[in-house]
């Protein structure tokens, strides 16, 4: 081989080694060294990771491979908790700090990965299981943080018109910064949650039960139910739901006044200390409740996840409403009167677009047919002692004593009947129309006794306001006239006066809350509804 031949080889040589370097560096920088193997395992949507406890390889399914994708794109395909087959004390630290912070939150999440690595100290047993542990390890991740962020994601709801601000991309950028930089994790997660105060109180009463339920891990396993229960227990229970400040304070309590707190706690009449339905709720285990204000937390976080701030919530659960402000601060409150088991409110994301002042009350079928028409039938006069107009198919006034009652049955009934407008009217003075498939609205009442009830759940589906005219005041500043509104006119057309912005309107279901003191209550379960799945 000549020297010319020799430097040619060599020089190719070169260049190959060069142009090799160059691409691997281009893979490892753009596409990092698992790209293939990361991708292929989200596509598939499952891992397969042995587990040392068993001493089986398990399949477990991912829950967010569409944001995993996103995350380890952004990510340039390296892997993210671990280096080298090792995972280091920096993210060991976020990992502990993210699934606690998810345990006060009361969020569930898939902890297989997280598991595997306690049982085997930290450790993985190749470097396969490592780039699995690591893929698991963030699904995990992101499931608590769009979890912390936006509720559950399936929240079973029968009719829906809100945007929903749903941003994965933005989980995916805040989780590498906390893994990245450890400093900014607590500020990304308190930033995550809700600021409502109904949020924020019912977290702490979360954590307080929780955490007092630790020293007390037999208290579930108790049988209250029998009259003659151990008072033992029945006092710890009392201290562990909050009703006490101290165990002491309330084993040197009265015990019929622990007994009334555990009604009202359970928002049960005073009256029903130790009978059946208040021994059943207080036998109720301390899971359940936690349970039940999990559900709720889910609930607020998902009301978040809608982009605007200013709306109205109601939960149909408790029977309260709240009105949040344009910057969503919550500046009105008040109780409300919802749907029977029979006629449930329905869960609805909707807007109110308008409010009448002086409606007339429109009789909807179902009612006028099975409960009106019998009434009429019996006594004619009932027409007239409820300011009820009879129309005929065209809408127009026709008179009651010129039709034969007796020939029109449920099914055969030809008129409508309409409340002429005024305080006696079942609507009352104002009327607050919201867009949805069900004919339901929130109104006035002409009977406010009602809302002192403990149980509200008491209309045909429809939501009646404790409040009606301040709400209205709040959705349209500067109009309406206190004065003009309390005259109960009863000859007054009805006026329909538009929003100038649509407000969101939440109807909820959840079965814990927070009362206007601030304190937690549990509530019955009228309409045999999860409230969210966990």
């Amino acid at each position: 081989m000549s020297s010319l031949q020799k430097k040619i080889l060599v020089w190719g040589l070169l260049f190959f080694f060069l142009g090799s370097t160059l691409w691997l560096v281009y893979i490892f920088v753009r596409k990092g060294p698992n790209s293939e193997t990361i991708q292929q395992i989200i596509q598939e949507d499952s891992v397969q990771i042995y587990n040392p406890s068993s001493n089986k390889i398990e399949t477990e399914m991912l829950q967010e491979a569409a944001a995993l994708q996103k995350l380890y794109a952004l990510n340039q395909y390296f892997t993210i908790w671990t280096k080298d087959s090792i995972i280091d004390t920096a993210s060991i630290q976020t990992i502990e700090k993210l699934t606690s912070w998810a345990n006060s939150c009361g969020i569930d999440y898939p902890n297989k990965a997280l598991e595997n690595l306690k049982t085997n100290n930290w450790l993985f047993t190749n470097y396969s299981e490592a780039i699995k542990t690591d893929i698991m390890l963030s699904d995990m991740a992101l499931n608590i943080l769009l979890k912390g962020r936006y509720g559950l994601l399936e929240y079973q709801i029968s009719y829906d018109e809100l945007q929903e601000d749903i941003d994965t991309l933005l989980v995916c950028k805040n989780l590498l910064t906390m893994v990245q930089n450890s400093s900014e994790l607590e500020q990304t997660l308190a930033l995550s949650e809700p600021y409502h105060v109904a949020y924020i109180l019912l977290k702490e009463h979360f954590n307080k039960i929780q955490n007092r339920l630790i020293d007390f891990p037999y208290i579930d396993s108790v049988s209250l139910i029998e009259t003659n229960f151990d008072t033992t227990h029945f006092f710890q229970k009392a201290f562990i739901l909050g009703i006490t400040d101290s165990l002491q304070n309330a084993q040197n309590a009265n015990l019929d006044s622990i007994a009334l707190k555990f009604a009202q706690l359970f928002n049960l009449a005073d009256k029903s200390i130790y009978q059946t339905e208040w021994i059943a709720e207080v036998a109720k285990p301390i899971s359940y409740r936690l349970q039940q204000i999990k559900e709720s937390l889910h609930i607020w976080r998902w009301v978040q996840r809608k982009s605007e701030k200013q709306m109205l919530v109601a939960n149909t659960g408790s029977a309260m409403l709240r009105y949040f402000d344009t910057i969503g601060n919550p500046s009105l409150s008040m109780r409300i009167i919802i749907g029977t088991s029979h006629t449930p409110t329905p869960r609805l994301a909707t807007h109110v677009y308008a409010i009448t002042t002086y409606p007339y009350w429109n009789v909807p079928y179902s009612i006028a047919s099975k409960e009106i028409l019998p009434k009429v039938k019996k006594n004619i006069t009932y027409l007239k002692k409820n300011n009820l107009e009879v129309l005929n198919k065209e809408g127009k006034s026709v008179d009651p004593e010129k039709i034969n009652w007796k020939n029109i049955s449920e099914r055969t009934l030809p008129y409508k009947f309409r409340q002429a407008t005024g305080c006696d009217n079942a609507l009352g003075v104002l009327k607050f129309e919201i867009r949805n498939p069900f004919s339901i609205y929130l109104h006035d009442t002409n009977n406010r006794k009602l809302f002192a009830n403990r149980n509200r759940h008491l209309s045909h589906g429809c939501v009646r306001l404790e409040k009606p005219l301040e709400l209205a005041m709040k959705l349209i500043p500067d109009y309406f006239d206190r004065d003009y509104m309390d005259l109960c006119l009863t000859k007054v057309k009805p006026q329909r006066h538009k929003l100038t912005k649509e407000i969101p309107v939440i109807l909820v279901y959840s079965l814990s809350d927070i009362n206007e003191k601030g304190e937690l209550r549990f509530f019955k379960n009228v309409y045999q509804l999860e409230s969210s799945k966990n």
